[in-house]
């Protein structure tokens, strides 16, 4: 009993360890995180400049429904880029199904940014 629970908790853990897993070949989840840093005087820094790491945002993408992320309505979306491995942009959209499509018949190792009015998330996928 021990083991099959450890052995799933460690298999948990690792999930949450991995910046990309297929669902389907249609579907992917990207663990992506905000990409820029809050101001100095941002509430929830504390009076010595630290604060906790933020909790991963995990954004689902398929070519069937597009992108998904939760809490965010995808009205509040301004664009989707993708870029290449050495910070070269390959495309941007507004649309988040030719978004998804692009990237799903895409390889190789690839960086996405969602731009959102006072934030940008990005997340690192291999494909």
């Amino acid at each position: 009993m021990k083991k099959s629970l450890f052995f799933h908790l460690l298999a948990t853990c690792l999930l949450f360890l991995m910046p990309i897993y297929a669902l389907a070949d249609e579907q992917i989840i990207v663990r992506a995180k905000i990409a820029d840093e809050p101001p100095i005087n941002h509430p929830k820094i504390d009076p010595e400049g630290d604060r906790a790491p933020a909790r991963p945002i995990f954004i689902s993408i398929s070519a069937e429904y597009g992108v998904s992320i939760p809490a965010v309505d995808k009205d509040d979306v301004l664009s989707y880029s993708i870029y290449d491995e050495d910070g070269m942009m390959l495309a941007s959209f507004t649309d988040d199904i030719e978004f998804a499509s692009t990237l799903l018949s895409s390889n190789g190792t690839l960086e996405i940014r969602i731009h959102l009015d006072d934030y940008t998330l990005c997340g690192w996928l291999e494909l």
